[in-house]
């Protein structure tokens, strides 16, 4: 899906600082499934519901279904991201990486991690214009997520000279993905309304 295709950019570009860069992120972008699959989870739920209240001829109660679920999403993304950051640390030990790449993998799982509302914000954005019948604009606001985080992720990850800005390394991936998917959601939000 979409969603993944962020953790796949920053792996081929976080190539570029090498081996131990590319272990670290890894482990990070693995224990990032786990939030995606809860998120997802509760897109799936809350389509269904969205949708029957829709065939029913019942807009008011899917329109509560769908704040109540947006929510519900962030809430739920800000709480996992906050519990996953904290334990950062002993999970990426318990991948049994060191180094460099220790180091690269918690910068780039605790980043990634209180970020998780921005992935459940688009998430959730895009399981309400499937669930009303709309496919075009999910697909075209998660191609536009994963071109703006392609962009990002160059000047963030290796900087930017003629601004003066040194660029992230690869945590700079993380940061671009969040802000992608906020600035993604954003749009989906105002089109929801």
């Amino acid at each position: 899906s979409c969603h993944v295709l962020f953790n796949l950019v920053d792996l081929v570009l976080v190539g570029r600082f090498g081996e131990e860069a590319v272990a670290g992120v890894h482990v990070a972008s693995t224990v990032g499934f786990l939030p995606m699959i809860v998120g997802n989870g509760i897109g799936v739920a809350t389509m269904a519901l969205i949708a029957q209240s829709l065939g029913a001829g019942d807009r008011g109660e899917a329109r509560t279904i769908s704040s109540w679920s947006q929510a519900f999403t962030l809430s739920v993304g800000v709480m996992l991201g906050l519990a996953l950051a904290m334990i950062a640390g002993p999970i990426v030990d318990w991948h049994g990486i060191g180094g460099e790449a220790r180091t690269y993998g918690y910068q780039y799982l605790v980043v990634s991690s209180l970020g998780t509302f921005s992935m459940f914000a688009l998430m959730q954005c895009t399981t309400t214009m499937r669930a009303l019948g709309e496919a075009w604009m999910p697909f075209a606001l998660l191609v536009a997520a994963n071109v703006l985080n392609l962009a990002l992720n160059i000047p963030m990850m290796f900087g930017w000279e003629a601004l003066g800005f040194a660029g992230w390394g690869p945590v700079g991936a993380a940061w671009a993905s969040i802000i992608a998917r906020l600035l993604a959601a954003g749009v989906g939000y105002w089109w929801i309304a």
